[in-house]
């Protein structure tokens, strides 16, 4: 590595040979739930087959579509529950966390049932109504998720917003805009 030259964290690239290479995006995440991992994979396949940035530019339409697809089928419920899972790693237990975090609320939740975690061991979670007042209606331990809970359908819908805008702000300008 150069000195004063910064290392690329965030990129998706394509070889000579056509095989595509990606850094720090969603797919690549381990708490990043299947549905936005599998849309990722969707519009990476899509982009493998483009020969320019003119291309992709000008065949835009077709990855707003990818795009739509997938929100459309979020906001009908045609993706098993187990798409929407969040798993997360922590770090500390929850009384070492000083901020109402997932983490934390994950783990206060567990603790409410006599499952203590410590750092290290893994959570999965839905989220479930990221606006409530009340931090612990926001997520639910996949353990104890029942249908009755709902999914917050628009906060996922936010975050297949977010992973488009990663893979597609470097190619096409107006892709952040998807996100107002």
């Amino acid at each position: 590595m150069k000195k004063n030259k910064p290392t690329a964290t965030r990129y998706v690239a394509r070889s000579t040979d056509g095989q595509m290479k990606y850094r720090g995006i969603a797919l690549r995440r381990r708490d990043t739930p299947f549905l936005i991992k599998n849309f990722q994979k969707a519009l990476l396949t899509e982009l493998q087959s483009y020969g320019s940035q003119q291309a992709i530019q000008q065949d835009y339409s077709r990855f707003t579509a990818i795009l739509n697809e997938y929100l459309v089928k979020v906001r009908e419920r045609k993706f098993a529950i187990e798409d929407f899972i969040f798993r997360r790693h922590v770090s500390k237990s929850a009384k070492e966390y000083e901020t109402n975090s997932v983490a934390k609320i994950i783990l206060e939740i567990l603790a409410e049932d006599k499952k203590e975690l410590i750092g290290g061991e893994r959570i999965e979670y839905i989220a479930v109504d990221i606006r409530s007042k009340s931090a612990h209606n926001r997520y639910v331990p996949f353990y104890k998720y029942k249908a009755i809970y709902g999914i917050d359908l628009e906060y996922y819908c936010q975050k297949l917003h977010k992973a488009f805008a990663e893979i597609l702000s470097p190619f096409v300008e107006s892709a952040p805009l998807l996100l107002s």
